[in-house]
Order: structure tokens, then C-alpha cells, then sequence
């Protein structure tokens, strides 16, 4: 880590060992006092430095964040406005969902900072499975294509959800759900080949 104004000195704090050969996800958490870090301080870099791999050595970071623990967030639960089932096919459908953080009449345009929000996940659950993440984004709309049904399940009925993520990604809302919808088969197959030797 660098500080502003003085980005050719690094304050470093080593990783533990066996973190490397795991392969797993796995969270490491340093504090400012740890690397020496005046608490007034403004951070200009971070950053991750390997010794001693080898030359096919792959290393996958998932995230490097700079929270301050004290720090709370107002993280406004979202309303879906408007959802509108695109397509479906046997394994699959696309969808649009929309949702807002603030009332549509608003005269004051809002932004996701003035909602404590980072960005929002979408979600859809089919009836009697687990809930399933399908995207994330920063907009106050998706529109996600393919979303996985089960061919087999002769039952076709999802539900859709979104919750905000807040600026810290740790703290969020929870997932607010549509009602239960069929999904249409509505477009169908085209592409299928019929071997005429056998």
C-alpha cells in the first residue's frame, strides 16, 4: 500500500503461507495499525505482490477493498416496478425487470450514492428450489437472457427478486420478490437435426 503524496514508499503486510495453496476462496483482513498506517492517512495504491511461483502460477483475486469499520450505511431496499417476461424455451427464458430506490414521482433525480447502494443483484427462484444470483449492475433496470430453467420440471413458475448491495459490498438488503409467474414456451427450436441414415 501507497499514501498519497508518497507513492515510492509501501507500507507491506505479509500474507499467510498456506493462503497460496489453498483452493478455495479465502478472505484475509489487515488493519491500517497493522501496516502502520496513520488513521488521517489517504491511500493512493493497493496492491498484491507473489515470491518465489512458478511460472505457471495462477492466482485468482476476487476483491480488494479499503473499509472503514465504523463506517454505517441507510441502504434503501429497492421496489420492483415493472417486470415483463421476454421469451421462453424449454431450458431458458429472458426477462426485464425494473425497480427504483425512490418514489417515480420524484422531482429530484437520485442517484445510487444518495441510496447508500453500490449496485443490485438479481435474483429469480422456480418454485420449491433455492433462490439463484443471475446478475448484478449498477442500473435501476436488467435485462437478463437465459436464465436457467430445469427441462425436466414440468412445473414452470419463477419468481423474480432484486436487492442493493451498499457501498461497503458487505451490508444489503433484502431480496424483494415478484410473485410466482408461469414461464411461456413461446419460442421454439429451430435448429434441430434428424439424422436420416438411422
Amino acid at each position: 500500500m501507497a499514501l498519497k503524496g508518497d507513492l515510492t514508499h509501501y507500507k507491506e503486510v505479509a500474507l499467510p503461507s498456506n493462503t497460496a495453496s489453498l483452493s478455495s476462496w479465502v478472505t484475509y483482513t489487515a488493519t491500517m495499525e497493522q501496516l502502520g498506517v496513520p488513521a488521517d492517512s489517504e491511500v493512493a495504491m493497493i496492491g498484491l505482490v507473489f515470491n518465489d511461483t512458478p511460472e505457471n502460477y495462477n492466482m485468482y483475486v476476487g476483491e480488494i477493498a479499503l473499509r472503514n469499520p465504523a463506517q454505517t450505511f441507510n441502504t434503501v431496499t429497492p421496489t420492483i416496478k415493472d417486470v415483463e417476461i421476454i421469451r421462453g424455451r424449454y431450458n431458458a427464458f429472458d426477462f426485464k425487470i425494473r425497480y427504483a430506490s425512490a418514489p417515480d414521482n420524484s422531482a429530484i433525480k437520485v442517484y445510487n450514492d444518495d441510496v447508500d447502494t453500490w449496485y443490485y443483484e438479481i435474483y429469480m427462484q422456480p418454485l420449491n428450489e433455492n433462490p439463484q444470483l443471475l446478475t448484478a449492475t449498477t442500473s435501476w433496470a436488467a435485462y437478463v437472457v437465459d436464465a436457467p430453467l430445469k427441462a425436466e420440471d414440468e412445473v414452470r413458475k419463477v419468481r423474480l427478486g432484486v436487492r442493493a448491495i451498499a457501498p461497503d459490498g458487505k451490508a444489503t438488503t433484502d431480496i424483494v420478490w415478484t410473485d410466482y409467474k408461469e414461464i411461456p414456451y413461446n419460442q421454439m427450436i429451430s435448429d434441430i437435426v434428424v439424422d436420416k441414415k438411422r
